[in-house]
């Protein structure tokens, strides 16, 4: 989406905002750009907004030389996307930091240069700009980098959290799920608080947690099919295949919860005899609560123990305090 002043959809002289870009008004040039862009007022042309970014940014404006940098970057144009990311920098804007860090973070259109991605990153973050904290805390996680620290990761996870980034906290929830604790007044929410979260901005990623947590009646809620489908439902356009398989298992809103939980056993159990871990750690959570089958502690951490063996994460962190809480006491 074009960045700056918003266009009114309410009508406007595109004839006349042409004569006056044709006589070196770039804010008349930038306006057409966006105009092209976000197809408004006018048929939706790339083509045509880049060109009229183009005349505004070589007279000097910043905003079109960000606008068209980010079109660029979207269109994988790297190399010239860089050039007018560059050329944005005196506007400050955390949107250039952002996407500037991350072409020198990965080396697409620049020669890759980790320490610029940073300092472009922390940038942005003093702006308080989520994907730049995100950045920070991926590549403070990684090995990759040369600079790993966990500490700092954690930190620039949580300040993304904190201004409501959907990804931020959607991670937050897989690390909570992971076993890792945290110094903070977050790290007392739960995973699914965290996917909420996430959700609530339509992560699909969040979305898919939720409608599986609660048909399958995953991290002690109780199934609820109909909460299940409205996650579905939300995320369905999303061309999400976990999502899809959902849909082919739970059915419609009004489906008979027996026939479905029958239906959930039998294909997940196929699925785990196969080998498939994420469908082992289902069916676990199945014999668990008896859903579609009868209850049985036993198969229940038969199959949690096989997930957590074939490097399941949630099922490897769940085994393990399972088997801790079965421990006699001394």
């Amino acid at each position: 989406m074009a960045i700056g002043k918003d266009v009114s959809e309410a009508m406007i002289d595109i004839d006349l905002l042409k004569n006056q870009c044709d006589l070196g008004d770039e804010k008349a040039c930038a306006t057409l750009g966006a105009e092209y862009e976000r197809g408004v007022n006018v048929p939706k042309n790339l083509t045509h907004a880049i060109r009229y970014y183009k005349s505004a940014a070589a007279k000097g404006e910043l905003v079109s030389c960000l606008n068209l940098g980010r079109l660029l970057y979207t269109l994988e144009d790297f190399s010239q996307a860089s050039l007018w990311l560059h050329q944005s920098l005196p506007l400050a804007h955390p949107r250039t930091y952002s996407l500037l860090g991350f072409l020198y973070q990965t080396g697409q259109g620049v020669e890759k240069d980790i320490n610029k991605a940073v300092e472009l990153f922390h940038s942005g973050a003093r702006l308080n700009d989520g994907d730049c904290m995100l950045n920070l805390s991926w590549i403070y996680r990684s090995k990759e980098y040369g600079q790993h620290d966990e500490t700092l990761a954690d930190e620039w996870l949580h300040k993304a959290c904190l201004v409501d980034h959907p990804v931020a906290w959607f991670e937050f929830g897989q690390l909570i799920d992971s076993g890792k604790e945290f110094p903070y007044k977050l790290g007392r929410l739960s995973s699914i608080d965290c996917y909420t979260k996430s959700a609530e901005h339509g992560f699909v990623g969040a979305l898919e947690v939720l409608a599986e947590a609660y048909a399958f009646g995953l991290y002690d809620l109780e199934q609820d099919l109909r909460l299940a489908n409205d996650y579905i439902q939300l995320a369905r356009n999303r061309d999400s295949d976990r999502i899809h398989a959902l849909l082919s298992l739970v059915g419609a809103p009004d489906s008979d919860r027996e026939t479905v939980n029958k239906k959930m056993f039998d294909v997940l159990l196929n699925k785990a005899k196969q080998g498939h871990t994420h469908a082992q750690y289902l069916l676990s959570q199945l014999f668990s609560k008896g859903i579609g089958v009868a209850p049985s502690t036993e198969q229940s951490m038969r199959w949690l123990a096989s997930a957590s063996k074939g490097g399941h994460p949630l099922a490897s962190n769940l085994f393990k305090r399972q088997k801790v809480s079965q421990k006699p006491e001394k």
